[in-house]
């Protein structure tokens, strides 16, 4: 691996400034709906922008399968994401859509789909290699936008906006993330926020799994309270919830996390609020998405565990192949 994941973090604000040059010159007519196929960290690209444009105005399908959906036609702009280039799923989505559309972009780093978009003359983004997919997500979100933008599906300002993040993508997260990483330890990871930020909370449950090597969970209010929040009761692991709150969530929601806090204290959960930072939706994400990677790191030093690798999933992979 070319970038060790200290190095990832340091470097994400440098990452951010190079994705939203990519992908500039890519644009599609009479497309209207979007279809993102990828898994993992290569997924989380669609599930960004479904944060990011909450609530949606235009239709998103976020595919994490072999199989493409049967309606997918000529109205859909697809994405195919993969980082290494050789996640089998995404080839196969891939192999299916071109027999059913030519309105197709890949981003990988390389890999067998980069030859096999070469070989069908598929518009292709290709982003830097040596990173952890989970550790890219700039590289493989931020051309999307820009497509979007020239394909008229949005109209979205993307470097005014990066701007506005600017500021919350500095590398002043180290001593916030060790205090709460402390906290963390010896606990499992149970992280809460609004529909809106549904994101941000998934990209911290798979930072903690990932990173540090621990099971974590997420959910988003209000759903989680008509369901999750009745099983506390009868709990057999100790639990910490951290909240993402946002200043911007509805009032209602509000309410939910100021009560449901209340209710996890009294069975003896330990509550954890982090604010998101900044003034805009993209600058909110891009800020929850670094700090939560900060503290699965710190995670992960008090673990004794290597954040970068993950080789039970390479043993998978390994297995499958046989």
């Amino acid at each position: 691996m070319k970038n060790g994941f200290k190095e990832c973090l340091l470097g994400f604000k440098h990452q951010v400034s190079e994705a939203i040059e990519l992908g500039k010159e890519i644009s599609f007519d009479s497309v209207n709906k979007v279809l993102i196929c990828g898994m993992g960290g290569s997924a989380l690209p669609g599930d960004l922008l479904n944060s990011l444009f909450y609530p949606l105005n235009f239709e998103l399908v976020i595919n994490k399968d072999y199989i493409i959906p049967e309606f997918i036609n000529e109205n859909y702009l697809c994405f195919c994401i993969s980082y290494s280039g050789n996640t089998e799923e995404t080839i196969q989505m891939y192999k299916d859509l071109v027999k059913k559309t030519s309105k197709i972009v890949v981003i990988t780093s390389g890999g067998e789909i980069e030859n096999l978009s070469m070989k069908n003359k598929t518009a292709m983004i290709r982003v830097p290699k040596g990173f952890p997919p989970r550790m890219a997500t700039a590289y493989m979100t931020l051309p999307i936008i820009n497509v979007l933008v020239n394909s008229n599906i949005i109209n979205y300002n993307l470097r005014l906006e990066i701007a506005k993040a600017s500021p919350f993508l500095d590398y002043a997260y180290e001593r916030k993330a060790k205090l709460l990483a402390r906290k963390l330890k010896g606990v499992t990871p149970l992280i809460y926020t609004s529909k809106m930020n549904e994101i941000t909370a998934l990209k911290w449950k798979i930072a903690f799994n990932e990173n540090a090597k621990t099971p974590a969970f997420c959910n988003v209010f209000p759903e989680w309270n008509h369901n999750e929040l009745n099983g506390f009761n009868n709990t057999k692991t100790k639990f910490a919830a951290v909240m993402l709150t946002d200043k911007l969530d509805d009032e209602r929601v509000k309410k939910r996390f100021r009560v449901t806090s209340r209710l996890l204290k009294k069975k003896g959960l330990r509550v954890l609020p982090v604010p998101l930072e900044g003034d805009s939706r993209l600058s909110k994400i891009l800020f929850g998405i670094l700090f939560g990677d900060w503290v699965s790191y710190e995670l992960a030093l008090l673990y004794n565990e290597d954040a970068l690798n993950v080789p039970i999933i390479e043993v998978l992979k390994k297995d499958l192949r046989k």
